[in-house]
C-alpha cells in the first residue's frame, strides 16, 4: 500500500473462491484454475480494480496468468495459451497482451460486454475479441458504444481512469 493511485492486496489460496465470507474474486471461473492473484484496487471509487491471475501449467505453479477487471473481475486475457514447445512463439505476444489490457484498464478504455447467454465481447480501443457473441441484431460498434455511455441492456464491466 502507497499513497499513488492504487492499493494491492493479495488473495491466496484458491483466489477465485470465496474466502471467510468475503466476496469471490471472480464472477465466474476463468478456463484454467487460479490458485492466487493481486488485486490491485484504484483510489479513485468510479474505476475498476485489475486482478492479476496465476496458475500452473503442468504442475508448474505461476506459469500461466490470468488478468481481469473488476470485482468480482471478468477475464481479459489468459497466457499462455497453451504451454507446449510446439506454440511457443516467444514473449512478443504475451507481453503486448499484458500491456495491452494492463493499459486499458487504468487509462478506463476496457469494456466487458456479457449478454447472459455465454456470450462476450471484449473492446480495449486498441483490439476487440469475442467469445460466442450474438449482438441481438446490433453492430459491436453500436453495442459497445451503448456500454461505454452506460446505456447497455448487457452486463458491462467498464470504470474511469484511474488517475
Amino acid at each position: 500500500m502507497g499513497d499513488g493511485a492504487v492499493r494491492t492486496r493479495p488473495r491466496r489460496p484458491g483466489a477465485g473462491r470465496r474466502r471467510r465470507g468475503g466476496p469471490p474474486v471472480w464472477r465466474r471461473p476463468p478456463e484454467v484454475e487460479v490458485a492466487d492473484a493481486i488485486v490491485l484496487r484504484p483510489r479513485r471509487p468510479d474505476a475498476v480494480p485489475l486482478v492479476i491471475g496465476y496458475g500452473a501449467i503442468d504442475d508448474v505453479s505461476r506459469t500461466v496468468l490470468v488478468l481481469g477487471v473488476g470485482e468480482p473481475a471478468v477475464p481479459l486475457g489468459i497466457v499462455p495459451d497453451c504451454g507446449c514447445d510446439a506454440c511457443d512463439d516467444g514473449s512478443a505476444g504475451i507481453l503486448e497482451m499484458v500491456d495491452e489490457s494492463v493499459l486499458a484498464v487504468i487509462t478506463g478504455d476496457v469494456v466487458h460486454i456479457d449478454d447472459g447467454r455465454g456470450g462476450e465481447l471484449i473492446d480495449t480501443q486498441e483490439s476487440r475479441s469475442a467469445s460466442n457473441w450474438r449482438g441481438a441484431g446490433r453492430s459491436d460498434e453500436e453495442v459497445i458504444a451503448e456500454a461505454r455511455a452506460g446505456r447497455s441492456p448487457f452486463d458491462v464491466v467498464r470504470g474511469e481512469p484511474w488517475d
